[in-house]
């Protein structure tokens, strides 16, 4: 049924100028590459319950690959999911905190801990979803991701120690400006999980990004799309531009 794939970053890349909502045009050209047998993934470091709220159109069409790769869901079904380890959550919260940042926690619910920031709130705000207080010791069932939202030197600090000591077990990448993202799996092995289970060939794969999250997975797809404003380093990296994603769907979907 599926012959290519098209894997999707969200914010500041199907969501552009600070957007919450996606463009109706865009929703359609997505529905129009379903149709005509693409398989549509959202990729993106968001928890699941905010990509259902954005895109609750697509629910029953597209691959939702959340928390980078953590939680990968078709049509309420699981692809794949991989968890931290528990164990890490109030460690990581300390280093947060210590920085003067806060720990965003994707978990069987979103959760907070740490100073709250402009940054943060203007996080959630892009979420759309209720945040709660999360206290050390807490017990969770799941931990897909710990996101770190501040700015700043102390933020970049922060980025620092969270590599000293995660970086080996981890993968810690910059998601988008004063936000940086802790989790088992990476963008590109949602690649590598979703081809696997849809059967698609990764020479069949178009994707779109803007950030250091994303690099990772254009490297591994076919046909990598940047967008205009994404850093000069990726611009410089991948030669394929685009200003809106929809714009480059109609001659993919022709392919």
């Amino acid at each position: 049924m599926w012959n290519k794939a098209i894997f999707c970053d969200v914010d500041t890349t199907m969501l552009p100028d600070q957007r919450q909502m996606p463009s109706g045009t865009l929703v359609e050209g997505l529905h129009q590459a379903t149709k005509a047998g693409c398989l549509v993934v959202i990729a993106t470091g968001r928890i699941r319950e905010s990509v259902r709220n954005v895109f609750q159109s697509l629910e029953g069409e597209a691959v939702f690959a959340c928390s980078n790769g953590g939680d990968i869901t078709w049509k309420g079904q699981p692809i794949s999911y991989a968890s931290m380890d528990l164990k890490d959550v109030d460690p990581m919260v300390l280093v947060a905190e210590k920085y003067g940042c806060t720990a965003y926690i994707s978990a069987e619910h979103p959760y907070w801990a740490g100073a709250l920031s402009s940054c943060y709130h203007a996080f959630c705000r892009f979420q759309q979803l209720p945040v709660l207080s999360y206290k050390r010791g807490m017990l969770l069932s799941q931990l897909y991701q710990v996101s770190v939202i501040g700015h700043g030197e102390s933020h970049e600090q922060c980025f620092d120690e969270f590599v000293r000591i995660w970086g080996r077990r981890y993968h810690v990448v910059s998601s988008n400006r004063g936000i940086f993202d802790v989790s088992s799996t990476s963008k590109a092995e949602t690649i590598e999980k979703v081809c696997a289970a849809f059967q698609i060939p990764c020479e069949r794969t178009w994707s779109f990004g803007d950030g250091e999250n994303d690099a990772i997975m254009m490297r591994q797809s076919a046909h990598p799309y940047v967008m205009d404003w994404a850093p000069a380093s990726m611009l410089e990296e991948f030669p394929l531009h685009c200003h809106r994603v929809e714009d480059v769907l109609p001659s993919i979907i022709r392919l």
